[in-house]
C-alpha cells in the first residue's frame, strides 16, 4: 500500500474531485454534497473527471455526506439554505481540509471536515466542526435543526434494487450505552421509537450489516444535546438536535464536533451482538400492516415486515377508501380495494418511488375487477421521474404509461401496460407504480406482476 497523496480537481462552481494515486476518494457537488467512494488508501477504485449528477437523494455512489446544515427551522418557518463559497486546501499529503460557508436568511453555518487517515494509514476517515450562528437582530426559537445528514450507497433505490442493498440494520447508541438496533423497510416512522431515548457526547449512529465494515459517524462535542432521525423511505440517518425550550440568541453561536469512519467488520459483528432491537408494539402492527410489493406476481398476501429487516415497498392504507381487501382476491385472496362513495379520483401508489436501473425494460400486469363503476373507471399505471438540479432543481416527468381504463360491473379482467424502457444515459430515474379508480364505485387489483429485465 502506497503512502496516501492526496490531489484535488477543480471543476469549478463549487464542484471538486479529491483522488488519491488515480483513484476517486470523494466528488464535492455543487450543492456542498460529498460523495465518499473510497474506504481505504489500499482499495481499488475508478477515476472520475467529472461529475455528471450532482448527489441527491437514491443517487449516491458511495457514502452521502453534507458541508451544509441540511435543515434550520424555527417557529416562524424553514430556513432555505445555501452554499455560498467551498475551499480546498490540501496541509500534508495525507490531509486534506474542506470549509464551507453556507447562510440562510437569519443562519450562517461555516462547516470544517477534514479527510486524513486513522492512526494505522490503513482507513480513510473524516472529521467535522459545523458551526451555526444567529445572524439575525432578535432570538430564534428552533423547532428542528439538522447539522449533518448520511446515506449510505445504494439507499434509496428502493424494491427494483433489492438484491443489491449493502447494509441491514441502523445501530444507535444511547446515553445509558443502550445500542438500539432498527431494521431497514418502508413502513414504520421510527420517529416516536427515538424520540424517548436519550443521547449525549459519544452517541454513535451508522449501518451495520454489509460486507466490508461499517460506515459510522460518531458525535465528539454537541453545544445542544445531540439526537436523531431515522428516515422510513430513503434510509438516510439526519443527524440533529433537541430544541433547547428557549430561543437562540441573537450573534449566539453552536458548534458540533463529530467524525465519520468505517468500522471493520470484527468491530461491526461485535456492536451487533451487542444491540437491542427497538421495540414493536401490538398498536404500531395494526398502524402498519400493508400489502408489500416486490418484482414478481403479487398477490398481496404477504405484508411488510416492522419488527425485521425487509426491503420493500408497499400499498399503505386509508381506510375506508383505500382498503387491503383479503376475502377477495384473483390466483389467490388477497387484492388492494378501492371504494368511491361519491365521483371522485382516487390515486393509489406504491410508497416509496424506486429507482429503476438504466438500460431495463419494466413490464407490468394485473388483474383488476369493478364493480357498478361510473365515470373514466379503474387502471393501472407507471410513471418514470427524473430531478434535474441545473440551473435549478426541477423534477421531470420522463414517462407515463396506463392500462385501459375498466368501468361498469365485470369479473377479473388482465390488463397490461405497454413496456417501460429506460435508456443507457436515464442512470438515475424513479418510477411511481399505482393504481387510480376515476369515478363512482368499487374496484379491485390483484396479481400485479412487475417483469425487470435488460433492454434486448
Amino acid at each position: 500500500m502506497s503512502k496516501v497523496d492526496f490531489e484535488i480537481v477543480s471543476l469549478g462552481n463549487n464542484r471538486h474531485i479529491i483522488n488519491d494515486h488515480g483513484r476517486t476518494v470523494a466528488l464535492i457537488s455543487r450543492q456542498g454534497y460529498v460523495d465518499w467512494l473510497l474506504r481505504s488508501p489500499s482499495d481499488q477504485g475508478p477515476l472520475y473527471k467529472s461529475i455528471v449528477k450532482d448527489t441527491h437523494f437514491g443517487y449516491t455512489l458511495g457514502l452521502k455526506m453534507h458541508m451544509v446544515p441540511p435543515t434550520i427551522q424555527t417557529v416562524k418557518g424553514y430556513e432555505h439554505i445555501e452554499l455560498m463559497g467551498l475551499a480546498l486546501t490540501k496541509e500534508a499529503p495525507d490531509r486534506l481540509r474542506i470549509v464551507a460557508e453556507s447562510c440562510s436568511a437569519n443562519f450562517r453555518g461555516v462547516t470544517t471536515a477534514v479527510l486524513t487517515t486513522d492512526s494505522t494509514g490503513s482507513r480513510y476517515e473524516w472529521h467535522y466542526e459545523t458551526v451555526i450562528t444567529n445572524t439575525s437582530d432578535e432570538g430564534r426559537e428552533l423547532t428542528a435543526m439538522e447539522y449533518q445528514n448520511i446515506m449510505p450507497g445504494m439507499a434509496g433505490k428502493c424494491f427494483l434494487f433489492g438484491d443489491k442493498k449493502e447494509y441491514r440494520w441502523t445501530l444507535i447508541t444511547g446515553a445509558d450505552g443502550t445500542i438500539w438496533r432498527f431494521p431497514h423497510q418502508h413502513n414504520m416512522h421510527y420517529g416516536r421509537k427515538l424520540e424517548p431515548i436519550r443521547y449525549a457526547t459519544g452517541t454513535m449512529g451508522g449501518f451495520f450489516g454489509q460486507p466490508g465494515g461499517s460506515p459510522v459517524i460518531t458525535i465528539d462535542y454537541a453545544d445542544l444535546e445531540p439526537h436523531w432521525s431515522i428516515c422510513d423511505m430513503y434510509y438516510d440517518l439526519h443527524v440533529i438536535v433537541r430544541p433547547p425550550g428557549r430561543p437562540i440568541a441573537a450573534g449566539e453561536s453552536m458548534r458540533f464536533v463529530y467524525r465519520v469512519q468505517y468500522l471493520s467488520d470484527s468491530e461491526s459483528e461485535r456492536l451487533v451482538a451487542a444491540s437491542k432491537p427497538v421495540p414493536v408494539t401490538a398498536a404500531d402492527f395494526a398502524e402498519w400492516l400493508a400489502p408489500r410489493v416486490e418484482l414478481g406476481l403479487n398477490k398481496f398476501t404477504d405484508s411488510v415486515g416492522i419488527d425485521r429487516e425487509d426491503y420493500c415497498s408497499q400499498f399503505r392504507l386509508k381506510l375506508p377508501t383505500r382498503a387491503w381487501d383479503r376475502e377477495v382476491g384473483c390466483a389467490a385472496k388477497g387484492s388492494l380495494r378501492i371504494t368511491n362513495d361519491k365521483h371522485q379520483n382516487t390515486v393509489w401508489v406504491c410508497e416509496p418511488p424506486s429507482a429503476i436501473p438504466a438500460g431495463h425494460t419494466l413490464r407490468i400486469r394485473a388483474k383488476v375487477r369493478t364493480q357498478g363503476v361510473t365515470g373514466k373507471g379503474a387502471s393501472v399505471f407507471v410513471s418514470m421521474f427524473q430531478w434535474q438540479w441545473e440551473p435549478k432543481a426541477v423534477c421531470l416527468d420522463l414517462n407515463h404509461l396506463a392500462s385501459s381504463p375498466l368501468s361498469g360491473t365485470g369479473d377479473w379482467t388482465e390488463v397490461v401496460l405497454d413496456p417501460l424502457v429506460v435508456p443507457l444515459d436515464i442512470f438515475d430515474a424513479e418510477a411511481i407504480i399505482g393504481v387510480s379508480l376515476d369515478g363512482e364505485g368499487v374496484a379491485w387489483i390483484t396479481d400485479l406482476d412487475l417483469d425487470l429485465k435488460p433492454n434486448a
